[in-house]
């Protein structure tokens, strides 16, 4: 190859930077791995997010990192207006790393130290306590004559890191469907996997990641977080049934209503529930006091005040409420009906028809009246000419 084809095959090889633009830096292009797009939620475009890939039982499958601050996080969660400290209030993310750290430690073959005698197997029967300075003097008093002492083999050995410390975790975590602010009755729960990097791992920054499959629960976790803003509704007492008040009736109720001066009578409870009836002190008259119990009034109707009215309109649906168990209402009202020629109630006026046809009739007795008075007359005077 000529020195020309070699310095052309050079020039096509080497990146061409674009023009000098002011003070920016060009950076050459390059395809980042581990970017995954994702879109959902409150967010319908696709925005990047970090991901790694990881082997489960033979199977590849793709975590996300789960970053409070990630745009794909934040526009899932609040839509696309949620900026950077938008979420105060969201903390499943918090929630997750907890309950994540509390896995571990119950986790006996994740969290659990390496047994004590395996990790000092190869020390001599000296070994040092904790917390102990190590005198290497020490080592010899035991050795038998003639052993070349050596300092070295006394001296402990550190324990291993355990593999908690050493390696990549993924745990199976049982997560609530819902926030407990959004959660009501429902005590639902869903596995979920979540994924931590090798603390020895230079990229680890402690960050978790979280299986693709779990991120429609984690985004519709926040979004009913943000929208209650982790605020637990207060619960409201049951309500306990309502029981009778009346000793005479099973399951009936009796109340008195000051602003319409009226009795209320309901069943609340037994085979007549919602049941009810009413009557006004006003609507008591005469007739019906008659027909009450000796129990329920006391006197002439005439006479009676305000607070034996009242009583009396008390024992009125107390008697229609026993009828009412012994399937008499019928007769009840039969037996409380006014009678068809009782005065109408003070106060009320008469029809303008009615007023009428009392006006002719009086008018048509006056005329008679009149018509028999000439008549009288009449005879009398012919009586007095026949005498003459």
């Amino acid at each position: 190859m000529t020195d020309g084809a070699a310095q052309q095959s050079e020039r096509r090889s080497t990146p061409l930077p674009a023009s000098k633009s002011g003070s920016r830096q060009w950076h050459p292009v390059s395809v980042v791995p581990g970017l995954v797009n994702i879109k959902g939620g409150y967010n319908g475009r696709s925005l990047s997010a970090r991901s790694i890939q990881y082997q489960i039982d033979g199977e590849t499958h793709t975590f996300l990192e789960l970053d409070k601050q990630a745009e794909w996080f934040l526009k899932g969660v609040g839509g696309p207006k949620v900026q950077k400290g938008d979420l105060k209030a969201v903390s499943v993310l918090k929630d997750l790393k907890e309950a994540f750290e509390l896995h571990v430690g119950k986790d006996p073959d994740i969290g659990k130290e390496p047994d004590d005698d395996a990790a000092v197997a190869d020390e001599p029967e000296a070994a040092v306590a904790e917390g102990e300075d190590f005198d290497p003097m020490d080592a010899m008093d035991d050795m038998g004559e003639g052993v070349k002492s050596n300092a070295k083999m006394a001296r402990p050995k550190p324990k291993p890191a355990s593999r908690y410390k050493r390696r990549a975790v993924v745990v199976q975590l049982e997560i609530p469907t819902k926030p407990l602010c959004a959660r009501g009755d429902s005590d639902e729960k869903r596995v979920i996997w979540v994924y931590r990097r090798p603390p020895t791992d230079k990229k680890s920054t402690g960050m978790l990641f979280l299986r693709v499959d779990c991120v429609e629960w984690l985004l519709a976790y926040g979004a009913d977080e943000l929208r209650l803003q982790g605020v637990t509704p207060t619960r409201v007492a049951p309500v306990a049934p309502q029981a009778g008040n009346c000793a005479a009736v099973a399951g009936l109720q009796l109340e008195f209503d000051f602003n319409a001066k009226a009795w209320y009578a309901t069943f609340v409870a037994g085979s007549f529930a919602g049941t009810s009836n009413r009557l006004a002190i006003s609507e008591l008259d005469a007739h019906m006091w008659g027909k009450l119990r000796d129990e329920f009034v006391d006197g002439y109707f005439t006479r009676a005040n305000m607070l034996k009215t009242k009583s009396a309109v008390k024992g009125y649906l107390t008697m229609w409420a026993e009828a009412v168990t012994c399937n008499e209402s019928a007769k009840f009202d039969e037996m409380m009906a006014s009678c068809a020629n009782a005065t109408p109630p003070r106060g009320e006026k008469r029809s303008w028809s009615d007023t009428a046809v009392a006006a002719e009739k009086v008018a048509n007795e006056g005329d008679t009246c009149f018509a028999a008075a000439d008549g009288d007359a009449a005879v009398a005077e012919s009586l007095l000419l026949s005498a003459d």
